[in-house]
């Protein structure tokens, strides 16, 4: 109502958005990396759904030998190197990214050590972006959007061109190229031209 009293309302919009869904865990035990491989030279931070690893000196052998003992014995996760891992996290050629990620399966936990246990949270993230509990909220009202359209899943990188677009700007000039997002994507699911 109060948008709605403006002299400008027919030009605002409010879009609200949430970074990633939440989800609780199993009841299982998690996977303990310490419990199934060396983890020497190794600076670890732990988030449940996944731990991230830095060598204290980079060596994609080793790293590659590690995450292959952990695949041989995880059943509900998967390490993943710099160069193994999916282009879309891009760790490859970023510098301030980890040598190896240990991703649990939605729900699943991983730890580095034994004595970080028992410190589960009721609802976490960090998953995969596939897992459908990993998907955020979008509410977006405005000039010519319909009032109780329904979008199935859209990506955030969209929203900033689409934020862009809205406000009339040009994108900025970026070192490493343009944004990721689609900037038609979700004008036409909105109906906008």
């Amino acid at each position: 109502r109060g948008i709605d009293a403006l002299p400008h309302s027919d030009s605002v919009y409010l879009v609200l958005v949430s970074d990633h869904g939440m989800r609780d865990y199993l009841d299982a035990p998690p996977f303990i990396l310490e419990e199934h491989a060396p983890l020497e030279g190794l600076s670890l931070v732990d988030h449940g759904s996944v731990v991230m690893a830095w060598q204290e000196t980079r060596d994609p052998e080793s790293a590659e030998a590690l995450a292959d003992v952990v695949n041989a014995r995880w059943r509900h996760g998967r390490a993943w190197t710099r160069d193994s891992a999916p282009a879309s996290w891009r760790l490859r050629d970023n510098p301030r990214q980890p040598d190896l990620v240990f991703q649990a399966e939605p729900g699943y936990e991983v730890l580095s050590r034994a004595e970080r246990a028992g410190r589960r949270k009721p609802g976490d993230h960090g998953w995969a972006p596939s897992d459908p509990a990993m998907h955020g909220l979008l509410i977006i009202a405005g000039p010519g959007i319909t009032p109780g359209t329904r979008l199935g899943a859209v990506s955030n990188l969209d929203l900033q061109p689409l934020l862009l677009s809205l406000l009339e700007l040009e994108p900025p000039d970026l070192e490493d190229g343009p944004v990721d997002g689609d900037p038609r994507s979700l004008r036409r699911a909105l109906g906008l031209p």
